[in-house]
């Protein structure tokens, strides 16, 4: 089964880490990017199972 990919959306760095860290050890794939215009370039790539902002 494949995994499912998680993009992680926060301007703060050790956020990002924590998060990563947390959501890749239950098992999901993530990518982290550090700006909400920047969450947009992965989706080509690959497919995103779920979107997480931290801030609104």
């Amino acid at each position: 089964m494949a995994r499912k990919s998680i993009l992680v959306v926060d301007d703060e760095k050790n956020q990002r880490e924590i998060l990563e860290t947390i959501l890749s050890g239950e098992g999901y794939d993530v990518t982290t990017v550090s700006f909400k215009a920047n969450c947009m370039w992965p989706a080509p790539k690959r497919s995103i199972s779920l979107l997480g902002f931290t801030n609104f």
